[in-house]
């Protein structure tokens, strides 16, 4: 896997388009959420079915998985005064991957136009606006991890069987 491939895959799954809808459709920052809220925070990314590590005094979370024995995947976040800032890694053989980093920063890296005036970090009013976004966010995962499964190649049952027996 190298840089090029990975953007091969991030766009097979359309994060650019994928972000900008999430900005666009969450982006009232005059009436956002304040305040740290670390446990409910933590209570909602643990919904997903991942190991939450955090730092309370910075707002940030975050979670690997293992995806095969080289590549692992990635998402933390911070979440904090009503913004949702999302930096989304890969990693080959404990190598980062680029263009690995904040999601906002990611379609620059991947050489498109993304105007960061326009579409700024999503915004949350409230907890049911703040699952809105980590439902978009995780779906983008998601798919992302099965586009890198694809890449593994396949098991070979045929020698398995014969080692087991």
């Amino acid at each position: 896997m190298n840089k090029e491939i990975f953007i091969l895959k991030l766009n097979a799954i359309n994060i650019v388009e994928r972000f900008k809808e999430l900005c666009s459709s969450f982006n009232d920052r005059k009436n956002s959420l304040s305040g740290n809220h670390h446990d409910t925070y933590k209570k909602y990314l643990e919904k997903y079915g991942y190991t939450i590590e955090s730092d309370r005094r910075e707002s940030f979370f975050r979670f690997n998985t293992k995806i095969t024995d080289e590549y692992s995947l990635g998402m933390q976040f911070v979440l904090k005064d009503g913004i949702v800032e999302t930096v989304l890694g890969l990693r080959v053989n404990d190598v980062v991957i680029k263009p690995s980093g904040r999601i906002d920063f990611m379609p620059m890296k991947m050489g498109f136009n993304f105007d960061k005036k326009i579409y700024k970090l999503p915004s949350y009013k409230s907890f049911e606006e703040l699952e809105s976004i980590l439902n978009i966010t995780f779906g983008i995962f998601e798919d992302l991890k099965k586009e890198i499964v694809e890449l593994s190649p396949p098991i070979n049952l045929t020698r398995q069987i014969k080692r087991d027996c």
